[in-house]
């Protein structure tokens, strides 16, 4: 089974304070922001420049992840939110201001902290906006597409979404890039490049060390197995379309949003623009007359 992960992120930021968007704010499930921050630190000493094994994300949310399920009912119907609604799934360590944050991960700060396989805590018609980033590319096909129908479900008709993930057209075009160069290196893959300081990631799998277009293809792709489906436009828009009806679906680029304002996407997008550029990035809006396939 494959599970969302955020341990992998290599841009590490520390705690940040911030207001609460319920009304009747009561204590987190998530840990204390001290104890995220030594988590946080040991995690990169432990991991180093590998990705965490799928055997320790798969014991994580089988565990402390499962557990985060009981929160849903307690989000879903002793919770009061406060109007509007926009989310923030997958936050991991980057925290938009006015949006609920939502992490499975113990590490990060979060307005809920839930494993979103269980759902979105939210009534029916009751969101904005939803925002996700390098998050559904963790999750096999049917809690993809489980999750896309939740956020087809919450969201208002006309409500915007913004989806960024790996970019397979992309990964494509940099291997023959790197084929008809013959190179055996990252500079003609900005993909490739996931560390914020901009430093040359090399294939470090913990079976050995590899350098080749194909591993280097691989790492790009599938993240040493952390993602099990990768995407090109046509793809996310048929999965999108399989879950829900919507409008204005069409591929965008980083800090260019039909529903996100300038100040929201520069707290996603700013410190990451070229990271966001190498992906894809899809917006569209729930239909104003809408009807889920299959129901």
């Amino acid at each position: 089974m494959s599970l969302p992960i955020r341990l992998a992120t290599p841009c590490l930021t520390r705690y940040n304070p911030h207001q609460s968007m319920r009304e009747n704010p009561s204590e987190s499930a998530a840990a204390s922001p001290g104890l995220r921050d030594r988590f946080r630190e040991l995690l990169l000493r432990v991991r180093g420049r590998h990705f965490t094994p799928h055997h320790v994300i798969a014991l994580y949310f089988n565990t402390v992840g499962l557990a985060s399920r009981l929160n849903y009912p307690r989000y879903r119907w002793l919770t009061c939110w406060k109007p509007p609604l926009r989310l923030h799934l997958g936050c991991g360590p980057v925290y938009i201001p006015g949006w609920i944050n939502i992490d499975g991960l113990l590490v990060w700060k979060t307005d809920v902290f839930l494993d979103i396989r269980a759902g979105l805590p939210f009534p029916n018609n009751s969101v904005e906006g939803i925002y996700t980033c390098h998050t559904l590319e963790h999750f096999e096909i049917g809690p993809m597409l489980g999750i896309l129908r939740e956020m087809h479900r919450v969201l208002i008709p006309g409500g915007g979404f913004r989806i960024v993930v790996p970019n397979l057209e992309r990964a494509i075009d940099a291997y023959i890039a790197l084929r008809a160069a013959d190179q055996q290196h990252t500079a003609a893959d900005g993909h490739a490049v996931r560390y914020a300081d901009g430093r040359d990631i090399p294939c470090p799998s913990r079976h050995g060390h590899f350098e080749s277009r194909g591993a280097r293809f691989n790492w790009d792709t599938l993240c040493d197995n952390q993602h099990p489906v990768m995407f090109d436009f046509t793809f996310l828009s048929e999965l999108l379309q399989t879950a829900g009806a919507w409008t204005d679906v069409q591929q965008t680029a980083a800090l260019r949003s039909i529903f996100m304002t300038d100040k929201d996407l520069h707290v996603a997008e700013g410190g990451r623009i070229d990271y966001i550029n190498d992906s894809l990035v899809v917006e569209g809006r729930k239909a104003e007359t809408s009807h889920v396939p299959g129901t």
